[in-house]
């Protein structure tokens, strides 16, 4: 019944049903499960409903009516703050931000973690569960206020244990960019993964294939065994496919064609982008030209 409701939000608030929703949330508090979703829609309908009214006006003093009602259930707290922002999708927060000229609701959430750490010990699980539909845009603001990388192991940790990587993958993607010590600590990190986690190691070399040496990394554990062909998809990621030796490239399209099930497709499609990109380099290669 709430997703229902909440899928029926913005149209229910242009309808003027205001007090309606008053008095069931008042009885009913918004369930967590569909709290991100619900805080979407009413963003939505902040943002097309409302944008247009005349100050003063009468739409103008029913979405402040909207604005203050949603105020005084929003969560005070920071579990419930963090819930519902990262329960919203990633891209609404892009809108928000970039189309709206909003304010970041990730950015205070990350100031917050980086001065009390406990926070992201006590939210880790919510953190690296399903529901964190942008801890990936936290995970990256995190890294840009961790300079000495001192999240890392944690965010690995909680990674690990709770089988989700998307807080990480975000705080990789840009750690690499911030830090000048740290590509030393990935690499060690990815190392031992291949071997006791290799299916982390394919998501965290693939968030940044520009800082992991991802073609060499990828196209080893496919050929040891530790990763599924499919993987050598990420070749497409950064600059990965450009900077490939003819050899080497070679090498990753004998690896599809040769798969139990041959990936001809995924081959064809990464020959012919390097191709489209650098066709004199690749062509004129001796080992391509015998190989082909």
């Amino acid at each position: 019944a709430w997703r229902y409701l909440t899928q029926h939000l913005r149209m229910l608030l242009i309808q003027k049903q205001l007090e309606t929703l008053r008095g069931l949330v008042k009885e009913f508090p918004v369930p967590e499960a569909v709290g991100g979703v619900w805080f979407e829609a009413l963003d939505d309908f902040f943002h097309y409903d409302c944008a247009p009214a005349a100050k003063e006006s009468e739409l103008s003093r029913y979405c402040q009516s909207v604005r203050e009602w949603r105020d005084g259930y929003f969560p005070r707290d920071f579990a419930g703050r963090l819930r519902v922002a990262l329960s919203k999708n990633y891209w609404h927060h892009g809108m928000r931000e970039d189309v709206g000229k909003s304010g970041s609701e990730i950015s205070p959430l990350a100031d917050e973690i980086i001065a009390q750490e406990g926070l992201l010990e006590a939210n880790m699980e919510f953190l690296c569960s399903p529901q964190a539909r942008s801890a990936w845009a936290l995970g990256a603001e995190l890294a840009r206020r961790d300079s000495e990388a001192r999240l890392l192991d944690r965010l690995l940790l909680g990674a690990r244990q709770f089988h989700n990587t998307g807080l990480l993958r975000g705080y990789i993607a840009n750690i690499v960019s911030v830090s000048a010590t740290v590509l030393p600590r990935v690499a060690s990190i990815l190392d031992k993964l291949e071997e006791e986690a290799p299916s982390l190691a394919v998501d965290l070399t693939a968030a940044a294939p520009n800082h992991t040496d991802s073609a060499t990394r990828l196209i080893r554990m496919v050929s040891n065994r530790k990763a599924d062909p499919s993987v050598l998809q990420y070749l497409h990621y950064g600059g990965t496919l450009s900077r490939m030796p003819p050899k080497q490239l070679i090498e990753a399209l004998e690896l599809l064609i040769s798969a139990p099930t041959p990936m001809t497709e995924l081959a064809s499609d990464l020959l012919g982008t390097r191709l489209q990109n650098d066709s004199a380099a690749i062509l004129s290669d001796p080992d391509f030209l015998r190989t082909a």
